[in-house]
């Protein structure tokens, strides 16, 4: 597991936000693993000004992947990724998720 740190800096002050990825390597071309991010509620005060209260706080992030990688120059990543709910007041509370799907090729 490795937890990561990202620097969100707002007009006032800068805080931390933890990230957390977990990845088991299966044998030497495929990986299986999971990740979470902390949202922060950097709307809270327009929230509060529109009379939306928490209307406006986005959910944490989170998603599982498996990562295929036969040889240096071609992989496949499929993941599940559940983004929560973004914007409740606006999205009648309606959960954005969906799979993601990457190939990549180098010459």
């Amino acid at each position: 597991m490795a937890p990561r740190w990202a620097a969100v800096k707002t007009a006032t002050a800068c805080s931390l936000q933890p990230e957390i990825s977990f990845g088991y390597l299966v044998n030497k071309n495929l990986v299986v693993g999971a990740e979470y991010r902390f949202m922060r509620n950097k709307l809270a005060k327009a929230g509060a000004a529109a009379g939306l209260g928490n209307g406006l706080r986005p959910e944490d992030w989170k998603d599982i992947f498996i990562g295929w990688a036969p040889g240096k120059n071609f992989s496949l990543t499929l993941a599940y990724v559940d983004l929560g709910v973004i914007v409740p007041a606006t999205t009648a509370s309606r959960r954005q998720t969906g799979y993601y799907l990457s190939a990549q090729v180098a010459f």
